[in-house]
């Protein structure tokens, strides 16, 4: 697991501030919202800690909760479209190595405090008994696949911390256009802020969903090929089975025909039996398919 993201040394200094970055990053034309963050959801970098909850007494050493951690500025979940479930987002005084805010994924709640009001309680990293301080829960969001997908491949939950002036990671822009359209001039604007950050993996959240995704659509897109065939073949299959079934009650209609049976009586008969062997084949089909869908 990473250090946990409490208290810490000052900052290194920064070529600039995630303040004037952003500020750069907004200026430009169809761009509605920026963030700052240390990770992004599902570009592999998010690390995790240990963490107690104040009054927990039923973890322990070998029990203890897990969370993955990040670092966002106040405007992140706006940015992401995560909407807060409880409480505020972080202000913009709290961006200090010090700060006892944080923000909670619904995870951490459902754990410790279905039914209550979460906003208030404390956590902290590492055991009860660490020295590390107390941290106040400010708000809450919902679950993120940040991981993967199209399932997450943890379960664990999400602790969320005010940014810091440190080397950034990773900057989220939401646009009222088409992403691409804008990506020249958010590089021109970035570069204005400072020549000297580089701008790499850029890509938008639906080429990242499309990468992690490409595996099942693949496996659906076959899965569906076999079934279309299987269904062409199960059609041609029952119409060479009737064909025969006709043919070989060809003698038995004339009779019927000369007895007085009518044509529409007749197909009612062939298709009586052909109904009864689709049915029984289709249950068994059923059955099959509810055993074996794993």
């Amino acid at each position: 697991p990473a250090p946990p993201p409490g208290p810490s040394p000052a900052p290194p200094p920064v070529a600039v501030s995630a303040d004037t970055l952003l500020a750069h990053i907004r200026a430009v034309p169809g761009v509605t919202a920026a963030s700052v963050a240390s990770d992004l959801p599902l570009d592999g970098s998010s690390s995790a800690v240990f963490y107690s909850a104040e009054g927990d007494a039923t973890s322990g050493a070998q029990t203890m909760p897990r969370a993955y951690v990040h670092r966002v500025t106040p405007e992140f979940f706006d940015t992401m479209g995560m909407a807060l479930k409880a409480g505020r987002p972080f202000q913009p005084g709290e961006a200090t190595p010090d700060s006892p805010a944080v923000i909670v994924s619904e995870g951490v709640v459902r754990r410790f405090w279905a039914n209550q009001d979460p906003i208030g309680k404390r956590i902290k990293l590492g055991a009860v008994t660490s020295q590390n301080p107390w941290l106040t829960i400010v708000g809450v969001v919902g679950e993120v696949k940040y991981r993967g997908l199209p399932a997450n491949p943890t379960a664990d939950p999400d602790l969320y911390f005010p940014a810091l002036d440190r080397p950034i990671q990773g900057v989220a822009i939401r646009t009222s256009v088409e992403p691409s359209s804008v990506t020249a001039a958010v590089r021109a604007a970035i570069r204005r802020a400072h020549p000297s950050i580089v701008v790499f993996n850029v890509a938008t959240m639906t080429d990242l969903v499309k990468a992690q995704t490409a595996a099942s659509t693949f496996t659906t897109w076959i899965l569906g090929l076999f079934a279309m065939t299987a269904l062409v073949l199960s059609v041609v299959g029952i119409y060479g089975v009737m064909s025969f079934l006709v043919a070989q009650r060809t003698r038995e209609f004339g009779i019927r025909l000369a007895l007085g049976a009518t044509r529409r009586e007749l197909v009612g008969v062939v298709l009586k039996q052909g109904t009864r062997l689709i049915a029984v084949g289709a249950a068994i089909g059923v059955v099959l398919a509810l055993g074996l869908s794993r």
